[in-house]
Formats: structure tokens, sequence, C-alpha cells
């Protein structure tokens, strides 16, 4: 960790939590709110300024793909850092689908940068960096399935690369997703699987396994979601 960690990270969360809980009081006296009311319009602010500070963030230090180490690319190590501490502790309820219900999980990874095409995509699993990530129409991700582009390599360098997954994709339940993973229109990885860095899934093939390997092509006939029933 640097200075920027251990002083402007606190300052800017600080600050998020601040301007909310004044915004927040304003709004208890202007209009007379009970507790739970402030409590409510507080947790709505600092969410909404969070985001707000995180598409800042995105504008002036975008994470572009590439390794990173803090001894050589200080700034980028520690806008990540920034990013990821936010996300965790200003946005964290929002990961759980109790507070986020499944239909309503789509439009807010699109606030936190992710790209997702149109159609329903269900996302039950967790989007890590969802700017960095990229969902086709009508896509399906599993139950507690992880997307993560990003990973710390074991000479503690940072690893970043978009993630991208095609239109009419099922990812299996409780399967993991490293960076640079690429997954083709139709095709579908089956549940608890391992998908290795940089893995490039062609269209309509299933893979699975630890790590991920391919099991067999699905027929012109078949869907993802009718493959998922037959191979989970």
């Amino acid at each position: 960790m640097s200075w920027r960690d251990m002083v402007i990270t606190p300052l800017i969360s600080g600050g998020i939590l601040l301007a909310a809980g004044i915004v927040a009081w304003w709004l208890h006296t202007r209009f007379g709110f009970d507790s739970f009311l402030t409590f409510v319009a507080f947790f709505i602010l600092q969410t909404a300024f969070t985001l707000v500070v995180l598409k800042i963030l995105r504008v002036v230090l975008p994470m572009k793909e590439g390794v990173y180490s803090y001894a050589e690319e200080p700034l980028a190590a520690f806008a990540w850092n920034l990013y990821g501490y936010l996300c965790i502790t200003h946005l964290n309820l929002f990961y759980d689908k109790i507070l986020l219900p499944i239909p309503f999980r789509k439009p807010f990874f699109q606030l936190m940068g992710a790209r997702i095409g149109g159609g329903i995509v269900p996302i039950s699993g967790q989007l890590l960096d969802p700017h960095l990530i990229t969902l086709g129409a009508n896509a399906h991700i599993g139950e507690d399935a992880l997307l993560t582009p990003h990973a710390v390599t074991s000479d503690n360098r940072l690893y970043i690369k978009r993630i991208e997954i095609g239109e009419n994709v099922m990812i299996g339940a409780k399967s993991i997703l490293m960076p640079g993973v690429r997954v083709g229109k139709g095709a579908m990885v089956n549940a608890m699987s391992l998908v290795a860095t940089d893995t490039e899934i062609p269209p309509c093939e299933v893979w699975g396994g630890v790590p991920a390997r391919k099991l067999r092509t699905l027929h012109p006939e078949e869907g993802a979601a009718k493959g998922a029933l037959s191979d989970a």
C-alpha cells in the first residue's frame, strides 16, 4: 500500500459519507423526516454519490487492460485499489440478491459500467469490476458464478483484462471466469467450472471442469439453455 491508499482513499470515502449525511440531515430538518426515513435517505444518497465518484474515476483514471505494480505504475494501482474499496465498503449490500433482486441487477451493473445486451439477462452471480465485463443479449449468469476481470499474480502484480460473454451464453452455477475469458455465442460453461485466464470458448461449445475444457459441441437445434439441463 502507498500513502495514497492511507490518505486519499479514506478522505474520498469519508467525503462521500459526510456529504450524504449533511443532505440527509437537511431533509430531516426541512421536511421532518423521522429516523427511519432519514436513514433511508442517507443510504440512497451515499449510494448515488458513490456511483458518481466511480464514474468520475472511470473517466479520469481509466483502468486499461495490462499488468500493473506499485513499483512501476503506482497511480494505476492506486486507482484500482480505490475503485475496489469504494465498491466493497459503499456498495456491498447491492451485490446481495436479497437487497437487490435479480430483475434489478442488470440495470445496477450497467450503472457500474458493464456493457449488457438486450433481452432478459439474469445475473445470479457476481460481476467484479463490472466496467470490464461485457454480457451479450439473453446471456445467463448462474447462481454464485464469479466473473473476475482481475487477478493478482504470484509476484504481486495486478493483471487486468476484459471478460466478454456472447449472446445466449449460459454460465453455470458456482463457476469462475478469470481475466481475459471470451465465451462465444450460444456456448455454455458447466456448473462449478474454472475457466482459466485468457481462455477463448468458441460458439456453441460446452465446456466444464477444473480447469475447464471442451466437452462437446451443441447441435444447431440445441440452445445453451437446453444444453444446461442435459449437462449440468
